[in-house]
């Protein structure tokens, strides 16, 4: 659960960065790579864990 919340934050981090980087350099990349890394950060935002299902034990 923890490496989900640090994979989101670097996601939404990285996505500002970039979008800071291309709008000061103006370099179209940065920017593109700015809507990928806030894409990713919307999607693992809104996705649903999986519920861990206990099996039984069988002896």
């Amino acid at each position: 659960m923890l490496y989900r919340i640090i994979a989101i934050m670097f996601c939404l981090v990285a996505s500002v960065a970039c979008y800071a980087m291309g709008q000061h350099a103006g370099i179209v990349i940065f920017v593109l790579l700015g809507v990928m890394f806030e894409m990713i950060f919307w999607i693992a935002l809104t996705r649903r864990s999986q519920p861990v299902v206990k099996t039984p034990k069988t002896y």
